[in-house]
């Protein structure tokens, strides 16, 4: 069987000011710089990862400046690893959000908040046709996530991508949204939760028969929401890997189908719980001729005060030292000796898409090791530049030109 890995960086909780990376009051300068060295270092003994994956909370308080300070950061990040800052994926966090004073905001979410549990969905529903108004808190958030094609919208709420496993398999994830009824008060996880998901965003089809596996992205855990229990009974046999953030916690949990991974804060508040910490995952897939096996390894790091800088967490056990967390997640029997034959994954190849994505991904091209739409590269390579670069870009390849309208809303096709 042609094995392909992959491995992921999971960081969350970044939270940028105004004042990040360019004052000398900024404390976690330092931080950034040294998390930066130890991917490096990790990279280097370990290889590129194919993915960058951030589970909310890129900014402090939603704020432009915020976010373009993340971005600067995250492109020195992919200049070290020396990979595409395509290869970042992200999802909103409660901090990503511009508090909006609008009345009919303020009626919305009172809405999604004070409805019966079983009438969330229905609720929902209700509010659809002025759901635009809630993604108006999320503009600012929306113009950073358009440089890794990962906007959401309410005709666009969830984003998704294959990255191969080899075999003809894939690992499709997933990009969900948690934020729409966040507010100045979102509970404590525990009692008086406002935060909702919506069933909508939990309708992933289940193609393991195919060789798709699901994954998803999420700010808030499922005990965040409202509609927490019937999320994580939707997740857990769609999902074999779901990544959280929030919680300024590393958590990690798992069943026979799927595991839970809640990614510790990079930039926790300074308190005596403070605990930066990133992830590195690795996926494969095992098959043993008459089962199948996904397994998922967790490297955790923690900022050292000590030595100043981040180190792997181990921990010594009867067999050893041990510095990573191994899950195995029962799959669907493999794919039948005429399936076996079919050839590594390449973006023609038929890896249980539907005759719509299919169309959708029929000009294509491979960016490091996930399968992107050409047209949508180009689009994340013109938008992250100044917008005077953009418009000589679509002169000199012959495109219309077009008016600049910051308030129209960007519709994309996902991959």
């Amino acid at each position: 069987m042609d094995n392909h890995p992959l491995s992921f960086l999971h960081l969350s909780d970044m939270h940028f000011k105004e004042a990040s990376n360019s004052s000398v009051y900024d404390l976690n300068s330092d931080l950034r710089k040294e998390f930066i060295r130890s991917v490096e270092r990790t990279c280097g003994e370990k290889g590129k990862p194919n993915g960058i994956f951030i589970t909310g909370d890129i900014a402090w308080s939603g704020k432009k400046v915020e976010f373009e300070k993340a971005y600067q950061w995250l492109n020195l990040l992919c200049d070290a690893l020396k990979c595409e800052i395509s290869m970042v994926w992200c999802v909103p966090g409660n901090h990503d959000i511009q508090r909006s004073k609008r009345l009919t905001v303020g009626f919305m979410r009172k809405q999604l908040c004070s409805c019966s549990v079983e009438s969330i969905d229905e609720t929902i529903d209700k509010l659809l046709p002025d759901f635009n108004i809630l993604y108006e808190q999320l503009s600012q958030y929306n113009k950073f996530a358009l440089q890794f094609n990962c906007l959401v919208s309410r005709d666009d709420p969830i984003w998704k991508v294959d990255f191969p496993l080899g075999n003809g398999c894939a690992l499709r994830v997933h990009g969900l949204n948690s934020v729409l009824a966040s507010g100045d008060n979102d509970g404590n996880g525990k009692e008086n939760k406002v935060l909702v998901l919506g069933k909508y965003q939990c309708q992933i089809e289940q193609n393991q028969q195919k060789g798709i596996y699901n994954a998803v992205l999420c700010h808030h855990p499922p005990n965040w929401l409202r509609d927490g229990y019937s999320v994580q009974q939707a997740l857990n046999p769609r999902a074999v890997l779901q990544l959280f953030g929030h919680e300024h916690e590393e958590k990690l949990n798992s069943t026979h189908e799927s595991v839970m991974i809640s990614a510790g804060a990079l930039h926790p508040a300074r308190d005596g719980c403070w605990d930066p910490r990133y992830n590195r995952i690795t996926v494969c897939l095992d098959d043993f001729g008459d089962s199948r096996n996904l397994r998922v390894e967790v490297e955790s790091f923690q900022w050292q005060e000590k030595s100043q800088r981040f180190v792997q967490v181990c921990c010594e056990k009867e067999n050893g030292l041990f510095c990573s967390n191994v899950f195995s997640i029962d799959c669907l029997p493999s794919a039948t000796e005429h399936d076996q034959q079919v050839e590594p994954v390449t973006p023609s190849d038929d890896i249980g898409l539907s005759e719509q994505e299919a169309v959708e991904v029929e000009d294509t091209m491979e960016v490091g090791d996930r399968i992107m739409n050409t047209s949508r590269v180009l689009t994340q390579r013109i938008v992250s530049v100044k917008y005077i670069h953009p418009m000589q870009q679509f002169w000199n390849i012959g495109l219309p030109e077009v008016e600049a309208d910051e308030n129209k809303d960007t519709k994309r096709t996902r991959s």
